[in-house]
């Protein structure tokens, strides 16, 4: 997440935290697996959406590049158990964004 300026006062652990809410839509995980980690980061207090971890403006071009670069050769995209392209992470991006909207406070 580092193309994104407005992110770089956010912790690792919590862009990790946001990661992982993206990989779980991206591998098509059960909503009640995503559910459980959600209410999980809600009840450490950790960032849930985007805007939580400091983002003032969505930017597709800053976030295309963060699917790109999690794509990268030689990246841990790398380990998952099917193909994976920039598109199909920025989309999961998107998507755990808007879940995670749905059970902000």
């Amino acid at each position: 997440m580092t193309a994104v300026e407005s992110l770089h006062k956010a912790q690792h652990g919590e862009k990790v935290t946001f990661g992982l809410l993206a990989q779980l839509v991206l591998e098509n995980a059960p909503r009640e697996e995503l559910e459980t980690v959600i209410h999980l980061i809600k009840a450490v207090n950790l960032p849930l959406t985007l805007q939580d971890l400091g983002m003032k403006k969505f930017v597709e071009e800053e976030w295309r590049q963060v699917a790109i670069d999690a794509c990268a050769e030689g990246d841990t995209m790398g380990n998952m158990p099917f193909p994976v392209s920039p598109d199909d992470v920025y989309q999961a991006i998107i998507t755990a964004n808007a879940i995670a909207e749905a059970y902000h406070d």
